[in-house]
């Protein structure tokens, strides 16, 4: 059996085709808020911690955890009934 780890955890997207500017200003200010001490105390309270990232690096992560999912529901023989 392969054993694999699951972890929760939140992201902010746009519609797809948003503009460039408003991905930076977006991206920007949530950086400042995932900065605030009230924030970063409240997640650590419930045993969560903040990365924050780029949307190229937050892109990319989606990215790799669409293939570890197809290949999970692949590999399960799951289906639909």
């Amino acid at each position: 059996m392969k054993v694999f780890v699951v972890n929760t955890w939140y992201g902010v997207f746009l519609a797809a085709g948003a503009a460039p500017a408003n991905v930076r200003k977006l991206h920007a200010d949530l950086a400042k808020v995932i900065r605030l001490p009230d924030l970063k105390e409240r997640f650590a309270a419930e045993g969560g911690k903040i990365v924050g990232s780029t949307p190229e690096q937050f892109a990319a992560f989606i990215a790799h955890n669409i293939e570890v999912w197809k290949a999970v529901a692949r590999d399960s023989k799951a289906t639909i009934d």
